[in-house]
């Protein structure tokens, strides 16, 4: 190795220094620069990092959503199976274009009776019967509206018509337009609905075939429902019925009565009757109509008119105390005449007999002169008691018959009242009349002659009987001054009497009267009639 002096050593080492100053330095330079890189490097791989780690959570969120997609598209399609192909319900997937069945579920299957496998590629107008023109109408109101429901007649594959009621909505598959059908058989409940609507158009029928006032109100009192009769009474729209309150139609009095009964139907719960007058008569019925909670939701009424039988009840009270003094008064009359003739003639022949017998026990011959007296007044008494028998029940009516009873009627007449003339017919045979006819006709007659001798003062009196197509009838006619029908039935008895007796045999009297013309008494009753009262 070769020598080197101090001072060359020295430059050596300045020299040396200053190279490995500037090596060092340009390694501390390329440090510098690598670190620089280093840490440009570093940093970016951290945001290559952060940047993958993001990545990767995306991934990951995304291969859950897709996880979860497929999944929830899983649970559809079981979803879809189950409602779908469920056997309940009627359902189709149909093609818009051409209606032909793509999937139909048992349901639609088992309604149609249709094996499942034959239905499908079927078109819908096939299978339901349905029109092509009903089936375009509602494909294009589901192109508008994305749905469409109606109802409509279906046919069933033997030929029977069923109700439906048919909701159809939109649905696409690579883009061709599908139609989903939901059909349901609602044959049964128009079935109910049409029974229903016959039931109340017969209790409609049945309502308004009674002259009676039937209606249904509200638990306020606004009318519901009535019939004809009520519509007329209350004169109440035959249509809108809402804004009729039934206590504000009455008068006031009326409707105080009514509110007080519909009160108490409300608060017990039972029926109510009550009868007001108010001009006319009613007999009126309220009836609570329950909820199926036992709730009365409406009040029903029945309000009938009685007006004809109130007032004939108090004609017949009327008529009953008439007859009554009537009777009292014939009583009176046979008692009179009993005592004034009969009896003081029977009692005259008593003393005659008691006074010849003492003479005869005293040793006299009987007196012929007074025994042919007494005689005499026996026969006077006898025909006396028959003349007040026979005008009670004239024997000869059961013996003889109707025409003989009448004959002698007119006979007796024509003996008493010479002044009148009398006069009669008589067309038809006994066998035509029952007993009760007999009876009635005889009485009629009675009265009749016995009105005409004491009232029309007339001097013409005829009587006829004779039959008219199916009817028995006896005419009794005066000329005399005549009389207002009406004003005696009302105050007298005799008139009432021969009605009513008519009526009792079926018949029909009528009495015609003219002032200054005379009077009509025309008594009819059937041919050959059954007796009503015995």
């Amino acid at each position: 190795m070769p020598d080197v002096s101090g001072k060359n050593r020295q430059a050596l080492s300045l020299d040396d220094e200053e190279q490995c100053t500037g090596r060092l330095e340009r390694f501390v330079k390329k440090e510098s620069c690598q670190t620089e890189e280093l840490h440009c490097a570093v940093a970016t791989c951290s945001s290559q990092s952060i940047l993958l780690a993001k990545l990767n959570a995306i991934l990951k969120e995304q291969a859950e959503q897709s996880k979860r997609q497929q999944q929830a598209l899983a649970e559809s399609e079981e979803r879809f199976k189950n409602i779908f192909l469920n056997k309940h319900g009627i359902r189709f997937l149909w093609d818009a274009e051409t209606c032909c069945i793509e999937e139909a579920n048992i349901g639609a299957a088992k309604f149609y009776g249709y094996a499942l496998d034959t239905m499908i590629g079927q078109s819908v107008q096939q299978v339901t019967g349905m029109s092509n023109s009903a089936v375009q109408d509602r494909v294009e109101e589901v192109k508008r509206s994305g749905q469409a429901s109606f109802t409509s007649l279906h046919r069933q594959a033997d030929g029977e018509m069923r109700y439906v009621e048919v909701h159809f909505v939109g649905a696409k598959d690579k883009n061709r337009r599908l139609i989903y059908s939901f059909t349901i058989d609602i044959s049964e409940r128009i079935e109910a609905e049409r029974k229903v609507h016959e039931h109340k158009n017969n209790l409609k029928a049945l309502m308004n075939s009674t002259s009676d006032c039937a209606l249904l109100i509200d638990t306020s009192g606004q009318v519901i429902t009535m019939n004809q009769a009520a519509h007329k009474e209350f004169n109440a729209p035959d249509s809108d019925l809402s804004d009729v309150n039934i206590f504000m139609t009455l008068d006031e009095r009326i409707a105080s009565a009514w509110r007080g009964a519909f009160d108490g139907v409300l608060a017990m719960g039972t029926a109510e009757h009550i009868e007001t007058d108010g001009g006319t008569c009613w007999s009126v019925s309220f009836y609570p109509v329950f909820t199926e909670s036992l709730d009365i939701r409406a009040v029903a009424i029945y309000a009938k008119d009685v007006t004809v039988e109130k007032r004939t009840a108090e004609q017949m009270k009327q008529l009953s105390k008439r007859v009554l003094s009537a009777q009292e008064s014939e009583r009176k009359r046979i008692g009179r005449e009993l005592h004034d003739s009969t009896a003081q003639t029977i009692s005259g022949i008593k003393y005659m007999l008691e006074s010849e017998v003492a003479r005869m026990e005293r040793g006299g011959e009987a007196d012929s002169t007074r025994l042919s007296k007494m005689i005499e007044l026996l026969q006077g008494a006898s025909a006396e008691l028959r003349h007040i028998i026979m005008a009670l029940r004239p024997t000869i009516l059961d013996d003889l018959g109707l025409i003989s009873a009448l004959r002698w009627l007119l006979n007796e007449a024509a003996l008493m009242h010479s002044d009148i003339s009398f006069s009669s017919t008589f067309d038809l045979s006994e066998q035509v009349f029952s007993e009760l006819q007999k009876t009635v006709l005889f009485r009629v007659a009675q009265e009749a002659l016995s009105n005409a001798i004491r009232h029309s003062q007339g001097d013409n009196v005829s009587l006829h009987i004779k039959q008219e197509a199916e009817s028995c009838v006896l005419y009794v006619q005066d000329n005399g001054k005549g009389f207002v029908v009406d004003a005696c039935i009302k105050s007298g008895v005799g008139l009432g009497s021969m009605r009513e007796r008519v009526e009792l045999a079926n018949g029909i009297l009528d009495i015609l009267s003219v002032e200054g013309e005379g009077t009509l008494v025309r008594a009819a009753v059937p041919v050959c009639a059954t007796d009503v009262v015995e």
